[in-house]
């Protein structure tokens, strides 16, 4: 697994097996994977409140993705 996506779940608690952390952040249940030159990162969640939506998405932005991975596609359904 990549040092820093190691890093990350290791800091949050995340449960690690192989190539594969896993668990919950921020109170949303996560899995991030990797495989050959790319790591996929799903996270289930339901937000009734916008700001609540925004604030998580940027938390991401910030902590995460934006700094340490080039990313494809984030979806929000």
């Amino acid at each position: 697994m990549d040092r820093l996506l190691r890093k990350f779940a290791k800091s949050n608690n995340l449960m690690i097996q192989h190539k594969t952390a896993y668990g919950t952040l921020q109170g949303h249940a996560v899995t991030f994977s990797e495989g050959k030159e790319f790591v996929q990162l799903h996270i289930s969640t339901y937000f009734e409140d916008t700001n609540k939506h925004q604030n998580f998405e940027e938390s991401l932005n910030r902590k995460l993705i934006s700094r340490d991975y080039r990313v494809l596609e984030m979806k929000f359904l």
